[in-house]
């Protein structure tokens, strides 16, 4: 008997029959599957079940489908902004599991209304891959030299399959037995990893036809769902710039100066570079997340994205404080990836974000939000609240939901 057919064997009927539909898409195999993997592990998996539209829209964003967890859904605002793209009141919809955390964007926004909009601008926008041709011989004077000759048959590869991707130039770089080819794009509305990762295999297809030269599509120097250094020095995705003002009022809400948050602010800078945080903010990644997994983002560029840099001034004779905050390595896209989902769209429609010609305004507003929950969080370490408020809003009683 062959392993095949022992394997075969073991597998039950239920295994068997969950085996058949494990592919499937439509809404009443995924309920299928769900029953019959609650009977095999005898695990009651009665929420994952619920979506409210055809799963078959699941399509192409994953694979062997189950069903759809459900994360909480809160609002924050209304946050003025002023920005190239962005310019009014939002309400900002955050996806979260951690209490206080809505609390603080919506106390935020709120505080630096009380002194007008917050700023935001983008400064830079690209993204890029570096594929590498390993060196035997001379495969980076021959790979090189081919460039330069070249560029014009090269761009045009990479941008023949997708009016998204523009290619903006190559960079080589010798590192070790390695020559590299970085390929830097503009993406327009797109997230544009997969873009650019087709765009690039296949400009490098038609380098190792013309040349000979072995490549490797990917060689981590660009640091791809990666934090990477370089990226944080030269950008990487969007460098976005979100800055406001925190006026008197918000501060005597508060109860403390601009000179306490700001003493406080630059020792926390000072604790953070000596722990080796280049660039130090107070929770950055918290609003960054919340709004990834609300509007249908690609949750793991958290890994970059989260790089922020944030500082403080001490301004109108010591009566307010100027705070500012720069955001490295911001990747986001209004159109495919998740953004078409039923819920995922709709967050990106509360905001005026869904669909072609919105990312930049996106971005301005992540920004923007990221801002907004820096100096309440701040404040609350200073006052000797940030306890308090995480164990009034953050700390989850004892529940066991029924069916679970």
């Amino acid at each position: 008997m062959t392993d095949k057919n022992i394997l075969a064997e073991k597998e039950t009927k239920e295994e068997v029959l969950f085996k058949k539909i494990r592919k499937s898409y439509d809404t009443a195999s995924l309920r299928k599957k769900a029953e019959i993997l609650s009977r095999i592990l005898e695990v009651p998996l009665q929420h994952i079940r619920g979506c409210t539209y055809d799963s078959a829209h699941f399509k192409g964003n994953i694979e062997n489908p189950l069903g759809a967890i459900q994360i909480p859904l809160g609002i924050a605002g209304p946050m003025s902004v002023k920005g190239e793209h962005a310019k009014d009141d939002f309400y900002i919809p955050l996806a979260t599991t951690e209490g206080a955390l809505v609390l603080t964007y919506d106390l935020g926004m709120r505080l630096f209304r009380m002194a007008g909009p917050i700023e935001v601008r983008v400064i830079s926008k690209v993204v890029h891959i570096t594929p590498m041709f390993p060196i035997e011989k001379d495969e980076d004077k021959t790979v090189g030299k081919f460039l330069n000759a070249h560029y014009d048959k090269i761009k045009r590869e990479t941008e023949k399959d997708s009016t998204h991707t523009h290619l903006l130039r190559i960079e080589p770089k010798r590192v070790g037995r390695n020559f590299l080819l970085k390929f830097i794009y503009d993406t327009e509305d797109a997230h544009g990893l997969n873009m650019i990762n087709h765009a690039t295999f296949n400009a490098c297809k038609y380098i190792e036809k013309e040349t000979g030269a072995f490549f490797y599509l990917r060689s981590h120097y660009s640091g791809v769902k990666h934090h990477s250094l370089v990226n944080e020095a030269e950008g990487y995705g969007r460098v976005i710039k979100a800055s406001g003002t925190v006026c008197s009022s918000a501060l005597e809400f508060m109860g403390i100066t601009a000179r306490q948050m700001k003493d406080f602010c630059d020792r926390c800078i000072e604790c953070g570079h000596a722990a080796g945080i280049s660039s130090v903010n107070v929770h950055a990644a918290n609003g960054i997340a919340a709004i990834f997994l609300a509007c249908g983002q690609d949750a793991a560029d958290i890994s970059s994205a989260h790089v922020c840099e944030g500082r403080c001034e001490v301004v109108s004779k010591g009566k307010e404080l100027y705070w500012e905050c720069t955001l490295k390595n911001l990747l986001v896209g209004t159109v495919g990836g998740g953004t078409g989902l039923g819920t995922q769209s709709e967050c990106l429609k509360i905001i005026g974000c869904y669909g072609s010609g919105k990312s930049d305004k996106f971005a301005e507003l992540i920004a923007a939000t990221v801002l907004a929950g820096e100096f309440p969080t701040a404040a609350s370490v200073v006052k000797r609240t940030y306890v308090d408020i995480h164990n009034k809003y953050g700390r989850n009683k004892s529940k066991h939901l029924a069916g679970s």
